[in-house]
Parts: structure tokens; C-alpha cells; sequence
């Protein structure tokens, strides 16, 4: 399993996801594919980065400059705001920032150059792309209500030598490995530290009573993980002559992805494995 970098340094539970496939498709195809997907109605990419050994560039327009560091974790990035009522994020002009919308082509055509460049410089060496954004996600709103919108990050909360932190994650960060010179194997990554995809909430230390207890309402968290369910088919389903293995991937002691993780077997219909991480 490759590290494809990118994950922020701190101490929140999170969850990984390992597809590893096996296809005939070329690189601009798989990225029609992988944007196909999961750009059309989940991820409305803020940011795109291109990463080889030793070497990363974002395309023009993203929010961050390093793949990386991906966002202070700590602190709101400029033109970020919680929304009321809730624990997410949202941009308060997110037109200021990179966007697909009519720009699927253009943006393929920029990460093809990049990489071209990194491998021009670095030779032959595996590549990455990683994707974050505004992500589509159900919550349940302050009046009961099961709601719909785009978020950027979620504020979560963690404990570091008995203190409580807080601390904000994007919903969903999706990647993307290529190996060059090309072998036909590709592996996407979906990566998140955020709740909106378990059954499970985290109950802050020192307070006592069960680490993880399940959230009293599962209605978003049922929908949400049968929504990103339905795009990673999609995706996998979009490549012809295809062979995919997958497994999660969690922290020890946090059940943060099981319910994600069988949404996604019922709906791709291939068993997994896990692995602590």
C-alpha cells in the first residue's frame, strides 16, 4: 500500500479507503472517469495537487499551495466560516477559487502537463492526485430536519494530554496513484476524518461512558454513506474491463468506517478487508 501523502498531522480517528484496479484505460480516461464520478453532484474541487518524490505543484486557482499541508487545521482559511447550527464549514465566494463546472477537459489537460513535467524532471516514479472541496453531505438541521448542502471542512473535536481540541477536517479528500512508466494499475484512495459518514459519534474523554456510542438519529449518516456508496460504483462501473480489490483502512479503537464500508460492498458487491492503521 502506498502512502499517497496528505493527511493532516493530528490525532482525530479517521478512515481510509484502498481501491486497487487492475484496467486497459489510459490516464486521461481514468481521470474523465474519476471526475465523472465523483465530481458531478459529491466534490466540487477547491483544490487539486500533483504530487511525485519529492516534488508538488497545485493547479492554478486551488485553495492550497501544498497537498501536503493541506489547510491549517487550527485555524478558518480565508473566506471559510461555520455555518450556524452546525459543526461544517462553507466558502463564502467559492467561485473566487479553482472550479470544474465547464472545466472538466481543461483541468484533465492541466494535471496530464504537471504530471508530464514531474516525470520529465524526477523519470520513471509513481504519481498521485489529490482532490478536495465543497462536499455534498446530508445533516440533520437544528429543527430536526434531514438537510442537504456543501460544506468545505467539519469542526471536530479531540483530546491531546487531557485537553479537548478542536480541530477542522475536509468531509472527503479522494486520490488518486498512477505508477510510470503506466502498468495498468492504478489505486484510489478515498481519505476522511470527518463524521458525516459514520453511525457512530466520538464522545470527548474525561466524560465518561462509552467511547463511541451511536448517534441517536442515523437518518444523514445512512444517506451519506449511500450516497458516496452510489459515486465510488459509478466510478468503478465507468472503467470497462476492470478488476478492483479494496480494503479500509482505521484507526484502532474508532469505528468510523464500518457503515461506510458496507454500503460500499452492498453497492459494488466484492467483499474487502481491514487494516488498523
Amino acid at each position: 500500500m502506498r502512502n499517497l501523502g496528505g493527511e493532516p498531522k493530528t490525532g482525530v480517528p479517521h478512515c481510509d479507503f484502498y481501491f486497487y484496479i487492475t484496467t486497459a484505460q489510459k490516464e486521461p480516461a481514468v481521470l474523465r472517469a474519476l471526475f465523472g464520478a465523483f465530481a458531478t453532484g459529491l466534490i466540487d474541487p477547491k483544490a487539486i495537487a500533483v504530487l511525485t518524490p519529492g516534488r508538488e505543484s497545485a493547479l492554478p486557482g486551488s485553495m492550497v499551495a501544498s497537498a501536503v499541508d493541506w489547510h491549517d487545521p487550527d485555524a478558518l482559511a480565508p473566506g471559510e466560516y461555520e455555518v450556524p447550527g452546525t459543526n461544517f464549514t462553507k466558502l463564502e465566494i467559492p467561485d473566487r477559487y479553482l472550479s470544474i463546472q465547464g472545466r472538466a477537459d481543461e483541468l484533465i489537460g492541466q494535471i496530464l502537463q504537471v504530471l508530464k513535467e514531474h516525470r520529465r524532471d524526477r523519470g520513471g516514479t509513481w504519481s498521485s492526485v489529490w482532490v478536495s472541496g465543497l462536499t455534498t453531505a446530508y445533516y440533520v438541521s437544528p429543527t430536526g430536519e434531514l438537510a442537504r448542502d456543501s460544506f468545505l471542512r467539519e469542526r471536530l473535536t479531540w483530546a491531546d494530554n487531557d485537553c479537548i481540541c478542536y480541530t477542522y477536517h475536509e468531509l472527503l479528500r479522494l486520490g488518486l496513484s498512477l505508477d510510470w512508466p503506466p502498468a495498468g494499475k492504478i489505486e484510489v484512495r478515498l481519505l476522511s476524518y470527518s463524521r458525516v459518514w459514520t453511525e457512530y459519534q466520538e464522545r470527548p474523554w474525561g466524560d465518561g461512558g462509552e467511547r463511541w456510542p451511536k448517534k441517536a438519529d442515523l437518518r444523514a449518516a445512512e444517506a451519506n454513506c449511500r450516497m458516496l456508496a452510489e459515486h465510488t460504483a459509478a466510478f468503478l462501473s465507468s472503467l470497462p474491463a476492470t478488476t478492483v480489490k479494496w480494503e479500509t483502512g482505521y484507526s484502532e479503537g474508532a469505528p468510523v468506517h464500518e457503515l461506510l464500508a458496507r454500503k460500499i460492498e452492498e453497492r459494488i458487491g466484492l467483499p474487502r478487508t481491514s487494516l488498523k492503521l
